[in-house]
């Protein structure tokens, strides 16, 4: 059964896998794509601690990850809350205010 997990493991190797220039608790999303499958991965996580088949060191290492997703999936949730902030910002500003370059100045 150990062997079936390894190789489950091994062969499943998920896109948010880190890359070689990251450390290996770090998860960088960058995309609505990485998101939903970060999340996706939670919920198959949550499913397999859920079915108790998974030793406490696998257990630690599987809610681990998942923390890990989840954190990555708040920062990116944070990311995109301070671009539609400011985008917000930019908007209302935009519509009262104005530049000389709009205007036509006579060179008199």
């Amino acid at each position: 059964m150990q062997s079936e997990r390894r190789s489950r493991r091994g062969s499943s190797q998920s896109p948010l896998a880190n890359g070689a220039n990251q450390s290996p608790d770090a998860i960088a999303l960058t995309s609505l794509a990485d998101y939903d499958t970060a999340i996706t991965e939670i919920d198959a996580i949550i499913a397999q601690l859920e079915d108790g088949q998974h030793s406490l060191d696998e257990e630690m290492r599987l809610y681990e990850r998942a923390m890990r997703l989840a954190h990555a999936c708040d920062q990116l949730l944070q990311g995109a809350e301070l671009r539609v902030d400011k985008l917000r910002a930019d908007l209302s500003t935009e519509t009262v205010s104005f530049s000389l370059e709009e205007f036509e100045l006579d060179d008199e």
